[in-house]
């Protein structure tokens, strides 16, 4: 849905994790597409890092849009 609305980067906020898959994906940058192709289930945050950790979201920005967070249940909150 925000791909079709214009955002186009998606940016990894591993925020309070103790988890090393998420810390390393800390600050990681994707262009929307190239994030959400190739998925297994419809849940890009989890299959990229430890399902479950709620501490993780994401930060989708598109120019001309305000910044949204996604965070590990799809909801989507602007900032």
């Amino acid at each position: 849905d925000l791909m079709g609305q214009g955002y186009t980067i998606v940016q990894w906020n591993s925020g309070s994790s103790t988890h090393g898959q998420c810390l390393e994906l800390n600050n990681q940058q994707w262009m929307i597409q190239d994030f959400l192709s190739g998925l297994a289930h419809d849940a890009p945050i989890f299959e990229r890092s430890h399902p479950g950790d709620k501490s993780c979201n994401l930060v989708v920005s598109g120019e001309g849009l305000p910044q949204v967070v996604v965070d590990s249940f799809g909801n989507v909150q602007e900032i």
